[in-house]
């Protein structure tokens, strides 16, 4: 509503998605202009900080959002509106939308599309998919996206019913499938894959679908046949940018597809193909030559906003729109993707640029040089790869770079692998080498070195299990010795473990149980320590249990019952030395286990446990306050511990 009634008065609209941190909202808000932010957010902290950031004449809330004490709802300006309100006339090449897409440079860009763009890539969406006001369609598609900005349209102008989803899950799709006797779904490649792994598949009725619809990133023939035998209806692949308003190349319905080809370009478009050693050059439709995919025509963008030079970097004098994919096209104008020629990852439907995740990085303290690559994955397309070059003498761990990752960036935009290298490829002037980066070395889970500092060697410790010469290269857990205080008065020292993954969640596997172990039977033999910590690298994790994917592997009922899940916990109970447990945010399951095998848990106010017994003892006091005494018959009592000031 919010968006067709700021259409219909000729305002500028800035779609922005949900995922976007503070920092990302606040950066497009002030590159546009934007004068009102339409919102249904409950972050108070985030929305805060944008008020304070960009100066703006409204704050209108959707939904149930309460979190603007001088913001005004949606709901009350509908109420309150004029039934006689006209649509404001508007010149069909004005600009409608600023659709911001990240740049090579790092910074998002904003496209800039005339309503015109907007409403003729809807009609020709419509046309060319056989869209009519019988179809049912369901979509999870963000509706910020150009992809789902699209869709949305088309099905109105046909007068079509469309179910959205707020976010996609197989179970909703699949049950709106035959609830609502759905004709058409459109999704990108990972929802297919999801959904053709469903177990209830079978069981679901999906045959009032007519055709699907796929984009966002590059599909597997494999998975194209069996989605079309599993729903009985053709998939129908498409293509487009936020530049170009939405898609620009697909199959038209009732016309043979031609699988891994994006289809045809749209008419009016038109498409060329443009040597990479012939600037302005145009290579044969044959199929085989590969070039840049180039498009022209009316749903090209007007340009970026503020950013004429990247403008004439991407559309060419003659208005040919260069789009930075690699392509062939056969005689008869199928087009199919070849690569990418730009260095942009795609996850999920996502366009991620890895200057925007290296300028992230390299804020770190830690950090000398991070240059972001991509490896291939069959569910997402493409991951984020970092490859981190330390300064010399840090420590940081692959879990501290991802929850620092994650803190500045969209979730799908965090890398999701880190790798630590002494050093990353050049050419001789000093240009990085990208494609070699994927050869140089294993991902942060097989070497990612952080020595214990206690007195006595690692490899001379008591280990819970696996071979006694097990090196203390450290993935999961940061160790720090500290100085402990009485009252104002130094009084000996205290080994604080800090778990730091992996991804910034501390799910627990083997060998992170192992490291947490190890770390703490190393502090408990030091002589100048009294008294260890451990804690969790965020203030709203501790940990959210066992890493699922591992127990899988390995089998549920195995990793139950192996040293995993039982003699590991019992291992921390048997340090002698006093031990607390800080714990900060989220403990479930495995998280809990560590608790309670601890003397002292220490709650801070936002921490939320999941065990019975432990949320039982934590609600008898004030959280910040509560400090549960665990003791088991081994256990010596102390008379003294270091007094918590502040939790």
């Amino acid at each position: 509503m919010a968006y067709y009634g700021a259409a219909m008065t000729g305002s500028v609209i800035v779609p922005i998605d949900a995922m976007s941190t503070a920092e990302e909202v606040i950066y497009m808000l002030q590159e546009s202009g934007a004068t009102v932010l339409v919102t249904g957010t409950d972050d108070r902290v985030g929305l805060s900080a944008v008020r304070d950031s960009v100066s703006l004449d409204h704050i209108i809330l959707t939904a149930d959002a309460t979190v603007a004490n001088d913001a005004v709802t949606l709901a009350s300006l509908i109420e309150s509106g004029d039934p006689n309100f006209k649509p404001t006339p508007i010149d069909r090449d004005a600009l409608s939308t600023i659709g911001y897409t990240s740049g090579s440079t790092g910074r998002p860009k904003g496209a800039m599309l005339s309503h015109w763009t907007v409403i003729l890539s809807a009609r020709l969406t419509a046309e060319v998919h056989g869209r009519t006001e019988e179809d049912v369609f369901i979509s999870s598609l963000p509706c910020t996206h150009v992809y789902g900005n699209a869709i949305i349209h088309a099905c109105f102008m046909v007068g079509g019913r469309l179910l959205m989803l707020r976010r996609f899950d197989s179970d909703q799709v699949l049950d709106a499938i035959e609830r609502e006797h759905a004709t058409m779904f459109e999704g990108v490649p990972t929802m297919y894959f999801n959904l053709l792994a469903h177990p209830r598949l079978p069981e679901i009725d999906t045959s009032s679908l007519t055709r699907m619809t796929v984009g966002g990133q590059s599909i597997p023939l494999d998975t194209i046949q069996a989605a079309e035998r599993a729903f009985g209806c053709p998939m129908l692949e498409l293509w487009g940018m936020t530049e170009l308003g939405g898609p620009s190349t697909t199959h038209r319905v009732g016309e043979p597809t031609v699988p891994g080809s994006i289809g045809k370009v749209l008419a009016p478009m038109e498409a060329k193909i443009e040597p990479l050693d012939e600037p302005g050059g145009s290579a044969p439709w044959d199929g085989k030559t590969k070039g840049e995919l180039c498009v022209r025509g009316p749903l090209v963008m007007q340009g970026y906003l503020n950013n004429p030079e990247a403008t004439a970097e991407t559309i060419d004098e003659d208005s040919w729109l260069h789009t930075g994919d690699l392509a062939t096209i056969t005689p008869e104008g199928h087009i199919f993707i070849a690569g990418r020629k730009k260095e942009v990852i795609l996850t999920a439907g996502y366009t991620i640029f890895p200057p925007e995740i290296e300028a992230v990085l390299a804020k770190h303290p830690a950090v000398q040089l991070v240059v972001v690559g991509k490896v291939p994955d069959e569910a997402r397309g493409e991951l984020a790869v970092a490859y981190v070059v330390r300064k010399p003498g840090e420590e940081v761990l692959a879990g501290e770079l991802e929850v620092f990752a994650r803190r500045h960036l969209a979730p799908y935009k965090a890398p999701r692998q880190i790798v630590f290298v002494d050093d990353v490829p050049k050419t001789g002037s000093g240009k990085i080498k990208r494609h070699e980066l994927a050869a140089m070395a294993k991902p942060a889970e097989s070497h990612n070195a952080y020595t214990l500092r206690p007195g006595r060697p690692p490899s001379l410790l008591p280990l819970p299990y696996g071979p006694q010469d097990q090196p203390a290269d450290f993935v999961y857990v940061r160790t720090d010795i500290v100085d402990g205080w009485d009252g104002d008065r130094p009084s000996g020292k205290v080994g604080l473990v800090t778990m730091a993954g992996p991804k910034g969640i501390n799910a627990l596997n083997e060998t992170f149980i192992s490291e947490i172990v190890t770390a703490l039977h190393s502090f408990d033999q030091d002589l100048d320590i009294r008294c260890m910590v451990i804690t969790g690298i965020t203030t709203d994790v501790f940990s959210v249990g066992a890493d699922i994917a591992e127990m899988v592997e390995r089998g549920m009922a195995e990793a139950y019952d192996s040293d995993f899940f039982s003699t590991g916990w019992a291992k921390i109970a048997e340090c002698r030395k006093p031990l607390i447990a800080a714990v900060g945010g989220l403990a479930l399951g495995g998280g809990c286990e560590i608790a309670l095998m601890c003397d002292i848990v220490a709650a801070a106010d936002n921490a939320e446990f999941g065990l019975p017994e432990v949320r039982l003892a934590s609600s008898l006091e004030p959280a910040a306050h509560s400090v549960s005494r665990v003791r088991s018959a081994n256990r010596r009592p102390w008379k003294s511990y270091s007094r918590a000031k502040s939790t």
